[in-house]
């Protein structure tokens, strides 16, 4: 993955992931959702990375389209019911990119809580290249 430390990190070139967030077509500027449930994040994309948890090699990538999918949520673009599939796509990604499993536990429940908090879309800020 190529990023661009600003923001805390922003997307130099496109990532996607294949979910089993089905039904829903979303379009926006950075991000977008297929009905077929393919996630593609677009260059420029800015994220906090693991929000609640120090960011290492094995969280990066599932916090990218972690944070996404809250976004999505967050701006009414998908409904809250997605969110039991954002958080089991969050939790897939880090064990797909080797976190050790006593870590992967501990940093799925800090970070998978602190949504929940109501953190809201405006703090995540896209930046412009």
């Amino acid at each position: 993955m190529k990023y661009i430390k600003g923001f805390k990190y922003q997307l130099a070139e496109a990532e996607s992931y294949q979910t089993s967030i089905l039904g829903y077509e979303v379009e926006d500027t950075y991000y977008s959702l297929s009905s077929s449930g393919f996630l593609l994040a677009k260059p420029g994309f800015a994220w906090d990375g693991a929000t609640g948890s120090i960011d290492t090699r094995t969280n990066r990538r599932g916090s990218l389209f972690h944070d996404i999918g809250c976004l999505m949520v967050a701006k009414g673009q998908l409904p809250t019911s997605c969110l039991p599939k954002i958080n089991a796509l969050f939790y897939e990604i880090l064990k797909l990119d080797n976190m050790h499993p006593w870590r992967l536990w501990w940093h799925f429940k800090a970070v998978t809580a602190h949504f929940a908090k109501g953190k809201k879309p405006s703090r995540r800020e896209v930046l412009v290249d």
